[in-house]
């Protein structure tokens, strides 16, 4: 039972870390494409 918790946590922070890193790329992708035509306005 205490091997399933584990591996239940683990999958459970591997998971997290994926969205994060999800959000991080749709973030810094968003900043990007609003900063390129910002740069050629400019």
């Amino acid at each position: 039972m205490n091997s399933l918790d584990q591996l239940k946590d683990l999958n459970r922070r591997v998971f997290i870390k994926g969205i994060g890193y999800v959000s991080l790329g749709l973030l810094s992708s968003g900043m990007l494409g609003v900063a390129n035509p910002l740069m050629s306005v400019l």
